[in-house]
C-alpha cells in the first residue's frame, strides 16, 4: 500500500478514515490481535473511504444548496461515526 501512496496523494476518504502512507498505529497503541482482525479493520476503512469519496465527488459536482450542504456534512459525520463504532466493535473482547 505504501507504494500506491508514493504515486499520488491520499483521497479525501482515505484522509477521513486514517488510511495513510506511513501508518503509526503501534506508536498510538492501536494494535490488532490477529491477521483476520487486521483484514477486517482494513476492509472497514476501505469501505468507509470509498463511500466518503463517492459522496464528496457527487457533492462537489453540483451547485450546493443549503439542504445539500447540511446533508453532506451530516453524511460525512455519519461515515466517520460508523467507522469508529465498527472498529470499536471489532476490537471488543468477549
Amino acid at each position: 500500500m505504501e507504494e500506491q501512496f508514493k504515486q499520488r496523494e491520499p483521497t479525501f476518504g482515505e484522509r477521513l478514515v486514517g488510511i495513510s502512507p506511513t501508518p503509526h498505529d503501534i506508536e498510538l497503541g492501536l494494535t490488532v490481535n490477529s491477521v483476520e482482525e487486521d483484514n477486517k479493520v482494513r476492509r472497514v476503512n476501505e469501505i468507509c473511504a470509498e463511500l466518503a469519496d463517492l459522496v464528496r465527488d457527487d457533492f462537489i459536482s453540483k451547485v450546493p444548496t443549503y439542504i445539500s450542504t447540511v446533508l453532506y456534512d451530516n453524511t460525512i459525520v455519519a461515515i466517520s461515526n460508523f467507522q469508529m463504532n465498527a472498529l470499536k466493535l471489532l476490537h471488543l473482547k468477549n
